[in-house]
């Protein structure tokens, strides 16, 4: 059983309930775990009727499309629009396929929220919940 630290889980709670728009980001070349984990936070998202958007800078591969919300993702954004941004399974931003298009998702860490199991994670948000003895990124959701 793996331990979260319940402080950051608190602090990312408060953040999700002051948000007004919050972007969700799978890296690119997205595989079942950015994927599912970002997907399962937009349908928690979207049950506590948040406004949200995911999105991947590339399509899911066909073997994906099976789950639920993958025809909802986008692959432009407008970063100003987002008070809050979260990044799943992404130890360095540039995996992302946004941080060269749209750096200002990165250059503010306050708005951002990183969630992730990889040991090699640049920790690279304001708040990073990353959980190294974790088998994925959707265990830590």
């Amino acid at each position: 059983m793996i331990q979260l630290d319940e402080a950051l889980v608190k602090q990312i709670k408060q953040k999700i309930a002051g948000a007004k728009k919050i972007l969700l980001i799978a890296h690119k070349n997205p595989d079942g775990d950015t994927l599912g984990s970002a997907l399962a936070m937009f349908w928690y998202l979207q049950g506590l009727a948040k406004d949200v958007d995911i999105c991947s800078s590339n399509k899911p591969g066909e073997g994906l499309l099976f789950l639920p919300g993958t025809d909802q993702i986008i692959h432009e954004i407008d970063d100003s629009r987002y008070d809050l941004v979260f990044s799943f399974d992404t130890a360095d931003p540039k995996l992302s396929g946004f941080q060269d298009k749209h750096p200002n998702i990165y250059a503010n860490k306050e708005r951002h929220v990183n969630i992730d199991h990889h040991s090699s994670n640049f920790l690279f948000a304001g708040i990073n919940l990353v959980v190294t003895d974790a088998a994925s990124t959707t265990q830590v959701l």
